[in-house]
């Protein structure tokens, strides 16, 4: 049998809270870096919970890169 994996839009946005608190906190997305529509920086759960509270989804998310790091993906 076949195991449904979940996927969210290649938008780079995570569109509600609990499309985020499915999958966020999971591989690749743990290193990725969170902004919600207003602009803040989300780092800890309280921080996304602020953002479904003021209405500040969609979540923005991208991953910082350096010479010595690279996306997910990226060879």
């Amino acid at each position: 049998m076949e195991r449904r994996r979940d996927t969210i839009a290649a938008d780079g946005q995570f569109h509600s809270y609990e499309e985020w608190a499915r999958l966020g906190p999971l591989p690749p997305f743990r290193s990725a870096v969170f902004i919600d529509a207003r602009g803040r920086r989300c780092l800890t759960h309280r921080d996304f919970v602020r953002a479904r509270e003021d209405g500040a989804f969609p979540v923005s998310y991208f991953w910082e890169a350096t010479p010595e790091t690279k996306p997910p993906g990226k060879s």
